[in-house]
């Protein structure tokens, strides 16, 4: 799977395959993916695959701002990898019914990975594959897509919407307290903090959850 504002390494899904083809335990892999190259100070690592912490938010095991120095070109096995350069078996997405329809954009690469680990499949990164990725939506330059303006706002939510799908039934109504309660919190700290922006997204991806 191939997003538009992403350019592969020459060799990238020769790594992919052949990744695949000498570890055939694994089902599903993704890339490593790179921001654009800085005019000084090398190319920052985006993701090398992804998890999901209990308040809804990305975790992506990396250093702020961390360079690319081959230091993450080991494969790993995480709960998900990007929609952006995933390469999965056709059996595997053939049998899961593929992505949830109901998260279109940001977190249905680690719902999907999810799903796939709860049905004894492996998810393992392919570092060694290598593919720049611009993020146009996440940085809210697709404003009549289905980011919208507010891209921080639907990946917030999107990322609640996740947690509490994979929530035992009996555990829901705490889950759904504890999602509530961090974003009340959440936006409290960014409004000390003097980000404004990252406060509304907060509230206003509350707002649509507490909606559902």
């Amino acid at each position: 799977l191939l997003h538009d504002d992403a350019v592969p390494a020459p060799d990238a899904l020769y790594e992919l395959l052949a990744h695949v083809a000498v570890d055939q335990s694994v089902d599903l892999t993704g890339p490593k993916l790179l921001l654009p190259r800085r005019r000084h100070g090398g190319q920052p690592i985006s993701e090398v695959g992804v998890s999901i912490s209990g308040t809804g938010r990305r975790e992506l095991d990396l250093d702020v701002d961390e360079i690319d120095q081959g230091q993450r070109d080991e494969p790993q096995e995480r709960l998900g990898v990007s929609t952006c350069g995933m390469l999965v078996r056709a059996s595997v997405w053939k049998e899961l019914g593929g992505f949830d329809p109901t998260l279109p954009v940001f977190r249905d690469g680690v719902e999907f990975g999810w799903r796939a680990h709860l049905n004894g499949y492996r998810v393992v990164t392919t570092p060694r594959a290598q593919l720049t990725h611009r993020q146009v939506g996440r940085a809210g330059l697709r404003p009549r897509g289905l980011t919208g303006r507010r891209p921080g706002t639907v990946d917030r939510l999107l990322g609640m919407l996740v947690v509490a799908g994979h929530a035992p039934h009996k555990m829901l109504p705490l889950v759904w307290l504890r999602l509530v309660w961090s974003c009340l919190l959440r936006a409290v700290g960014y409004l000390v903090g003097k980000v404004p922006g990252r406060a509304l997204d907060e509230m206003l991806a509350l707002g649509s959850f507490v909606g559902q």
